[in-house]
């Protein structure tokens, strides 16, 4: 369940990798959702310099709106169990754009709240029976950015991970990322952020980084972690050979 609420509600659903479709197996799906919605209650909204606070404000009263929409399509639609609207806060916050963690059930994989990317506290829970057809459902969709697949069987895993159409699959965890890592999705949820593109520069960085020699002495703003040149450049700022550099590299140039 920790796994479950940190992907639906981490950051107020205001994640493009959040877990915010979950399909669960049918003969666990009822006390599944039971213990979901008594944790979604339990996440206090409100202040974020409260230690105790798990859900702050969306971005813009705009964004609300727009989450608020999907809330009122499965209002027509689904049934919610609970959240769909705005908490009471004392002042100032109750002039917040906040909402309470919301969970929807007795949808349809073909219902827009399924098929669109809501980006807030909202989650659908589908239920499944067979690992094909939670395959097919999870496939069942135009983004494909990440999936997660939790289970006990490492078989299982391996299979239903090599099957789902996607770029990320996380196995009993959620964010666990390295950003030098290439990543990239399928279909709409394919960003400029990975792939072909991501790889290409990745491989001229790379290159750069190998071709920069060892003992610089370097000085001025912009300079990476350990001392690395910016990606996209060389090495920034001022630079004076230490004993023992190779002659002709004593100063370098600005990074992009």
């Amino acid at each position: 369940m920790e796994v479950t609420l940190r992907a639906s509600f981490f950051n107020q659903g205001e994640v493009c990798l959040a877990g915010s479709r979950l399909l669960v197996q049918r003969s666990v799906y009822e006390p599944f959702v039971d213990k979901l919605v008594a944790a979604a209650k339990a996440l206090k909204v409100g202040d974020p310099l409260d230690s105790e606070t798990r859900m702050g404000a969306l971005i813009a009263e705009e964004h609300l709106n727009k989450v608020m929409s999907y809330v009122e399509i499965a209002r027509k639609t689904a049934t919610i169990l609970t959240g769909g609207k705005r908490p009471e806060l004392p002042h100032p916050f109750d002039k917040g754009y906040f909402l309470e963690p919301t969970v929807v059930v007795d949808v349809k994989p073909s219902d827009k709240v399924c098929q669109e990317e809501i980006f807030g506290p909202m989650v659908v829970v589908l239920p499944f029976d067979t690992e094909e057809e939670a395959i097919e459902l999870a496939n069942n969709t135009p983004y494909g950015l990440n999936a997660i697949v939790q289970t006990r069987d490492v078989g299982q895993a391996v299979r239903v991970s090599e099957a789902l159409e996607v770029g990320t699959v996380w196995v009993n965890d959620w964010f666990v990322r390295d950003l030098r890592v290439l990543r990239r999705g399928q279909t709409v949820g394919d960003r400029p952020g990975g792939g072909p593109l991501r790889l290409r520069v990745l491989l001229r960085d790379q290159e750069r980084l190998h071709r920069q020699p060892l003992g610089y002495d370097l000085k001025g703003e912009g300079v990476g972690p350990r001392g690395l040149p910016r990606p996209g450049g060389g090495l920034p700022g001022e630079a004076r050979a230490r004993p023992g550099a190779p002659p002709g590299h004593g100063r370098g140039r600005e990074g992009a």
